[in-house]
């Protein structure tokens, strides 16, 4: 399957100010995939987003990216602050993506309201980002990621400053969302709960410099209900999550495991 992935890292490394952050990673995936990062603060999992997105270059290695990302809105990024513009409503913030693409500012409009109502904002697409609460702003933030029907969203822990129950909620929507656009999801997370619930398969990074120590395939169905949660066999997999992190938290040679 690697030879039709959507993103390949070969042996990918990088290096701030002759610290070593990043050694030797290398991972797949798959369209229509979801994989998740966990790994020790500080291990590198936002600079492999930021390769990603070609914010930043690798020092050494390769990135593969399919032709499917080299159009300009294919690679969508929701960082950990929503990061809307203050001054612009939730439409306008969802619209700007496609005005930037040279649409028509009216189809822009429709298309954001659309979005933003698959999100249950449809009530407030006229709102200011200090009008909404922080999922709501969290919501118009994924709207916007979504808008221009990428083919991977990148999220940077996106849902870690909000509750329990309000994280619940977008981790239920964000998976009905991109399982019917078909969009591969790279999601880094320090909740081992959230990466069991939402992944394929989970890739666990070890300690600076960080690279892969270790792959888990999750064995739920593409579809999931929000009751896996309290199945045993979720709590299984969390444990088993939380050991191999644990394990990462001193890993200093790297060990492949599945």
């Amino acid at each position: 399957m690697a030879e039709r992935a959507l993103l390949r890292l070969i042996g990918t490394g990088k290096s701030f100010a002759g610290r070593v952050v990043l050694r030797d990673v290398s991972f797949s995936l798959q369209q229509g995939e979801i994989l998740s990062l966990i790994g020790p603060s500080g291990c590198g999992k936002t600079t492999i987003l930021r390769m990603i997105a070609g914010l930043t270059e690798p020092d050494t290695g390769t990135i593969i990216r399919a032709d499917a990302l080299h159009a300009q809105g294919r690679i969508g990024y929701v960082f950990q602050d929503p990061t809307l513009m203050p001054w612009a409503s939730a439409e306008a913030n969802v619209a700007l993506p496609l005005i930037l693409q040279g649409k028509h500012r009216k189809e822009a409009r429709l298309r954001a309201h659309a979005m933003l109502g698959k999100l249950g904002l449809g009530d407030f697409t006229r709102a200011a980002p200090h009008e909404l609460s922080g999922g709501m702003r969290m919501r118009v933030a994924l709207a916007r990621a979504l808008i221009t029907d990428p083919a991977l969203i990148l999220m940077d822990e996106p849902f870690a400053a909000l509750d329990e129950m309000t994280r619940y909620a977008l981790n239920d929507e964000m998976l009905q969302l991109v399982r019917a656009h078909g969009t591969s999801l790279l999601f880094v997370t320090h909740s081992v709960a959230e990466a069991t619930y939402l992944s394929d398969r989970v890739a666990v990074l070890s300690h600076r410099p960080g690279h892969v120590m270790a792959e888990f395939t999750m064995p739920w169905p593409a579809e999931r209900a929000p009751t896996l949660r309290q199945d045993a066999r979720f709590t299984a997999e969390t444990a088993r999550l939380s050991a191999a992190l644990g394990r990462a938290m001193d890993d200093s040679d790297g060990v492949s495991a599945a």
